[in-house]
């Protein structure tokens, strides 16, 4: 897991209640996720921070430009550059120690993709209103309520589309760089692949 977005305090109650089962849980942890009452293991950075890797550079929706109202997802599409780190992390761990189950952070797609390539069960925790496209529903960020007339659907239709193309041109390119050290075949689709690897189980 890692600190980010409020996401700790919903999670937290998660490891207790495994605790509590008398399952033992390990955790690998971002910078920062250090005071946890379970056995903690400290995520290897890499040498270059992935948000300076001038290959995995922020794009736009058309070149450099974004939509203004769109900023905030454009970011957020960003989170994917972490997936080769936290991939190989994962992996490392679960060759060190044997493990039965992956759980992790939605965003975290690297870890999802480890556990994946392992062919061990895994759940992603949805901490948060689902941000993917989904039909029918207006786009993730921009706080609009569902709308039947003409423009409003047209509206929903063109955010959706927005949302979806930041997603595959920042989520995309790291997502594969992770899936390509495992020799996994590579992403066409970011979303299709993404609720693959969470299983359809999203808590």
């Amino acid at each position: 897991m890692f600190q980010g977005g409020g996401d700790i305090p919903l999670i937290l109650p998660i490891l207790g209640e495994l605790v509590a089962r008398r399952h033992r849980v390990r955790v690998l942890v971002g910078p920062g996720d250090r005071h946890l009452a379970v056995e903690v293991v400290p995520l290897r950075v890499p040498d270059v921070h992935p948000f300076d890797d001038a290959t995995l550079a922020e794009r736009g929706w058309i070149g450099s430009w974004t939509p203004q109202a769109f900023h905030t997802v454009q970011r957020e599409a960003r989170t994917p550059v972490w997936a080769p780190a936290w991939a190989q992390n994962v992996s490392d761990e679960l060759h060190r120690q044997a493990t039965d189950l992956v759980v992790a952070d939605f965003v975290l797609l690297g870890a999802l993709h480890a556990a994946e390539a392992a062919r061990l069960p895994h759940v992603a925790l949805m901490h948060t209103v689902y941000p993917w496209p989904t039909s029918g529903v207006p786009a993730y960020g921009l706080g609009y309520l569902p709308s039947t007339l003409l423009l409003g659907t047209c509206r929903d239709t063109m955010g959706r589309a927005i949302v979806e193309r930041l997603w595959v041109r920042n989520g995309l390119p790291p997502l594969n760089r992770a899936r390509g050290w495992s020799a996994y075949q590579r992403c066409i689709h970011l979303f299709s692949s993404t609720m693959q690897q969470c299983g359809c189980s999203c808590l």
